[in-house]
């Protein structure tokens, strides 16, 4: 089979994959209207925390079934070819993914608030162990759909036929394009890249040992950190942006940076150098 041939049906099968795994939610909206009662609107702070869990919950069932089926009757290849498995170390390697997720997030506070970027105006009194909790449990199956898609999926076709720094970049673009509707209209060239090292940090964590543990572990400390430090309506702080978003956005690149230079760090160290090619 020639190259183009090749690269076409990889094309292909990302196409069809990407296309389903837009759908899959969708479906499970619909059947949360049907156990919860009818949606009105899509406004998630109007939705009940049970509703809420469900879609998140369901989402990441359904993608992850599309995504072996995919896998296993259109790619023919091995599920652990997608990096879902349990690896050795596993609690050890998910205390490193957690610490490697809040480096961007807790330095960007940080900075932030040490020169006065970000004031702090109290504490949130909507905040409680229970609220903490029960958004985890949001930003968990949130994290696991896009790992099993950009990173698991998308991985294993690419490297059919790019060498792993190709891979990574390439992987992470389609993994930023996916990410935000907005990256092609109001996004600056700076959250570009902030975004574009977030992928590569994400792909170079799943490459590092072939499984989605590592990748899972740091998405998920990342959003959660990131959303307790910044966002206003689950975040621990009551506070304000003092400086503009160029640059809070350069900032915010600088941080993601740092956690992608300490990832390369740790392969460096751990004798693990990235292979040229991931191919079998």
């Amino acid at each position: 089979m020639n190259s183009i041939s090749i690269w076409w049906k990889i094309i292909l099968r990302l196409l069809l994959c990407y296309l389903l795994v837009q759908l899959a939610p969708a479906v499970v909206v619909i059947a949360s209207g049907i156990v919860f009662g009818p949606i009105t609107t899509l406004d998630a702070a109007v939705l009940s925390q049970g509703q809420i869990h469900f879609i998140a919950w369901g989402s990441l069932v359904v993608v992850a079934t599309v995504v072996i089926l995919l896998a296993r009757f259109i790619d023919r290849r091995p599920i652990a070819e997608l990096g879902m498995t349990l690896p050795t170390k596993a609690i050890s390697t998910a205390f490193l993914g957690i610490g490697l997720g809040a480096i961007a997030p807790v330095l960007m506070f940080i900075i932030l608030w040490s020169v006065g970027g970000y004031k702090i105006t109290g504490v949130n009194p909507e905040v409680s162990f229970l609220s903490l909790g029960a958004f985890f449990l949001i930003v968990v199956p949130a994290a696991l759909n896009e790992e099993i898609v950009f990173r698991g999926y998308t991985i294993a076709n690419l490297k059919e036929r790019l060498g792993t720094g190709l891979l990574l970049t390439v992987s992470a673009i389609i993994f930023i394009l996916f990410h935000t509707t907005s990256v092609l209209t109001i996004m600056t060239p700076v959250a570009f890249i902030s975004y574009l090292l977030g992928g590569l940090l994400l792909a170079m964590a799943y490459v590092y040992r072939l499984n989605l543990w590592l990748p899972m572990w740091i998405h998920i400390s990342n959003n959660y950190i990131y959303s307790l430090l910044f966002a206003p309506s689950v975040g621990v702080f009551e506070g304000t942006m003092v400086v503009g978003k160029a640059i809070s956005d350069i900032i915010d690149a600088t941080c993601v940076l740092t956690a992608v230079i300490v990832m390369g760090f740790i392969v460096k160290k751990n004798g693990r150098p990235f292979p040229k090619s991931l191919r079998l």
